[in-house]
């Protein structure tokens, strides 16, 4: 009996291997699809409170008071934003003010 690791490695080499033996047999067919892109605009609240304030905001960039614009791919908006909280955290002070399809 296979260990669940190794299980998962095997099913994964198979799915690997009939994904490009059906490539080879549907030549004609085959699709690439990429993931929508979202472009968020971000800002950083610690920062712009201490732009306000006429201070210089503590580790991190006085830049993020302004927006910026990033790009991220993503399933749907709902994952966009998942992604977006994990490189721009909420508890940090970052704020998702738009995110727009691209």
């Amino acid at each position: 009996m296979l260990s669940g690791r190794l299980c998962f490695l095997v099913i994964k080499f198979y799915r690997v291997t009939r994904s490009v033996i059906d490539l080879i047999i549907h030549q004609n067919k085959c699709e690439i699809r990429f993931m929508p892109k979202f472009e968020a605009a971000i800002y950083n609240s610690r920062a712009r409170d201490a732009k306000i304030g006429g201070q210089q905001p503590s580790g991190i960039s006085a830049d993020w008071a302004n927006v910026r614009f990033v790009e991220v791919e993503a399933m749907n908006e709902n994952m966009a934003l998942i992604k977006l909280d994990q490189d721009y955290p909420k508890k940090d002070g970052y704020v998702v003010e738009e995110i727009t399809p691209v």
